[in-house]
């Protein structure tokens, strides 16, 4: 992991597998790669190749079964992104060497409360060079697995000295910890984890329940009330803490597989510990769970009370894509609390496993009203190996997301989002202000600095059916004007299909019409302010203006914009993206809706018309339903920027069918700003009155 100007050595070690000498003359190629996931598909990265960067000769004479180190410094772009080492020894072949990344300087200093978080390795894992890695990225928040174990266990100390050591390196390289509480090998009812039973009551292979014999839980309340007193904030790294992973009613991945009372028992014993810690040691350590939004109901609120919410002070929520509704709750929002409201943080959303989803994905988490977020999956970020114990030495290896990560930290890091500049239009543009004032540097007396007003910080981000699912978005049937051909044909080819065609063909079909719907070829074009504005890619790249003029790729990835810094110039670059120039896109959304009437009455087909463009939008609208006649056939249409209208055509004349289908087929034809069309079957709804 590198920062600008730094340089890195690597030293690898080739052994000689075969029974004879080996002489030759290779090389270390270094390669500029990037990953990407396929529109549909979150969890499957796919490796490309950027450029070749250049290679750095290198002599091996081995002996039979022999080995060497071999020691290089090569040559990185100071370009941010992802670098591989490729080997090759020429006739006996190539292979992957090493991993690493050229990242954006962050800003330095603790944060009690992060707006991101990224998961820690299994403890078998861990080394203090994970820890350097998260602080290099600017990554000032993690989770962490603690596992419960009696206090009063002969070993207990023992047992404790690893866990102890991971937190003093989150603490020493600058990492709030979240702790997730689990089993860590307390004894259990039947003195082992206890699965699913047969019928015959025979043990299943199944996944099981570690949960600890009820009478330990006092002990459970004492131990949550040590590593909270020791190791809460503002002494130690410990900010919040709670009570098991995805604790799912019936059976767990993690290892839960009791009932909800148990699980309020615990709650309990937790919470009370945590108190006695705040109460006697003056720690600020936050009480929460569950892993999703209804689990936090299901358990804490099944009885209608809120004994519980005074322990929330935070939900964690596990894959809710643009559904985080505890942001929504009103209980939650309005709680009185010394901890304030019940925060809303996303502790495992792994949807943006690719370098190019990162910013578009934090910052559309940020909008939904989490205050943390995860997003990607760590392993995707960073590879941990240790290499020897006692004492613990390890290496990591950074793959390229790492250097989207680390751009998204210096660009949004604390700032907090504001709001969406368009609220009814297109692109998205989020809106982040300046950092708040206890997460700069102080200033000579000591005194932390006031923000800048200048210091905000805009995500945009073309199309957010490129990393959500589509259906799930707004204004899911816009797409670019150059994207129509390849709908069309993706359209065609899924109508084509025969009705008993192999379901993997349909669904590869599927996500054919979803890729070509990723809109492409779009563009925000705005002023730069005398070079006052710098747009950047995900990477944290600045990205040349061309003639004064900034141009924004609207696609399915997120680019930063931001100022130079002078006074008044974050309000000039708003100014400047509201004024810009949207091209590419299709520029009229059409939602139609049901008739309401039976067509003998002549109902009216009410269509729903947005201009997503900052412009006024002017066209001729058409529309064909089936056999029926509309009036009028065609009607002129002027919207203004980003207007809601509903258009209504009567029905005129035609016959019911007994299908009760009606296809309609309309058209918004905008001239030089392009065409919208919008095909979908309509039904006649009305619920017939029975006496």
């Amino acid at each position: 992991m590198l920062w600008p100007g730094e340089t890195a050595r690597f030293t690898f070690r080739i052994t000689n597998k075969t029974n004879g000498p080996i002489h030759c003359t290779g090389r270390f190629d270094v390669i500029a790669y990037g990953t990407r996931v396929n529109v549909g598909d979150i969890w499957t990265p796919h490796v490309f190749k950027i450029a070749d960067e250049g290679s750095i000769p290198v002599r091996v004479d081995l002996e039979a079964r022999g080995s060497t180190d071999v020691t290089v410094v090569p040559r990185i772009p100071q370009r941010y992104g992802g670098y591989a080492l490729i080997a090759d020894l020429g006739p006996l072949g190539r292979a992957f060497a090493a991993t690493l990344v050229r990242a954006v300087k962050p800003d330095g200093g603790r944060v009690q409360y992060p707006t991101y978080a990224l998961d820690l390795p299994w403890p078998f894992e861990m080394s203090e060079a994970v820890a350097v890695l998260f602080q290099k990225l600017g990554v000032k928040g993690c989770r962490m697995e603690a596992g419960y174990y009696p206090t009063t266990a002969s070993d207990f100390q023992e047992r404790q000295v690893d866990f102890n050591q991971r937190l003093e390196w989150a603490w020493k390289h600058q990492i709030t910890v979240l702790l997730t509480v689990e089993s860590g090998g307390a004894p259990m009812p039947l003195g082992r984890p206890r699965p699913w039973l047969s019928p015959d009551d025979v043990m299943l292979d199944t996944k099981s329940d570690y949960a600890w014999l009820p009478e330990l839980d006092g002990d459970f309340r004492k131990w949550c009330a040590l590593i909270a007193g020791s190791y809460g904030w503002p002494k130690g790294p410990v900010n919040a803490m709670e009570l098991w992973n995805e604790p799912w009613e019936g059976i767990s991945i993690s290892g839960w597989g009791a009932d909800m009372m148990r699980y309020r028992d615990l709650y309990t014993s937790m919470a009370e510990g945590i108190e006695d810690a705040r109460r006697t040691t003056g720690v600020k350590v936050l009480i929460g769970g569950a892993c999703s939004s209804t689990n936090t109901r299901d358990k804490l609120f099944c009885d209608g009370s809120d004994r519980f919410l005074k322990w929330l002070d935070f939900v964690s929520i596990h894959y809710q894509p643009l559904a985080a509704d505890p942001a929504l709750e009103k209980m939650w929002v309005n709680r009185r609390s010394p901890y304030g409201p019940v925060r809303v943080w996303d502790t495992e959303s792994w949807i943006a496993n690719s370098e190019d989803r990162v910013a578009g994905v934090i910052a559309s988490m940020r909008a939904q009203g989490q205050s943390r977020t995860a997003g990607i999956y760590h392993g995707n970020v960073y590879t941990p190996e240790v290499l020897q114990d006692r004492p613990r030495l390890g290496i990591v290896q950074a793959w390229s997301p790492a250097a989207a990560v680390a751009a998204t930290q210096k660009f949004l890091g604390q700032r907090p989002f504001e709001r969406i500049l368009f609220r009814n239009g297109l692109p998205w543009v989020f809106v982040f202000g300046p950092r708040p004032a206890d997460t700069r540097d102080v200033s000579s007396r000591g005194r932390a600095r006031a923000p800048s007003p200048d210091d905000g910080t805009v995500v945009v981000l073309g199309d957010l059916g490129a990393i959500y699912e589509r259906n799930r978005t707004l204004f899911r049937q816009i797409t670019g004007l150059k994207n129509l051909p390849y709908v069309a044909a993706a359209r065609q080819a899924l109508a084509a299909l025969p009705p008993d065609a192999p379901e993997a063909t349909r669904k590869a079909l599927e996500a054919a019409l979803d890729a070509a719907f990723v809109v492409r070829g779009a563009s925000l074009i705005l002023e730069d302010g005398g070079r006052e504005f710098v747009l950047y890619d995900f990477y944290g790249n600045p990205l040349p203006a061309r003639g004064g003029k900034i141009v924004v790729p609207l696609n399915g990835q997120g680019y930063f914009l931001r100022t130079r810094g002078r006074p008044g110039s974050f309000t000039r670059l708003l100014r400047a993206i509201e004024r810009g120039r949207i091209e590419g896109y299709v520029p009229v959304e059409i939602i139609a809706h049901d008739l309401l009437a039976p067509i003998e009455d002549h109902p009216t087909l009410r269509l729903t018309l947005t201009n997503v463009l900052n412009r006024r939008v002017a066209g001729s609208l058409t529309a064909h339903l089936g056999n029926l006649v509309l009036a009028p056939g065609r009607e002129r249409v002027i919207l203004a920027p980003h207007e809601t209208r509903d258009v209504r055509l009567q029905v005129r004349g035609g016959r019911s069918v007994p299908s009760n289908t009606y296809v309609l087929n309309a058209q918004f034809d905008a001239g030089a700003d392009g065409m919208a069309t919008h095909q979908e079957p309509l039904h006649v709804n009305v619920i017939a009155r029975r006496t």
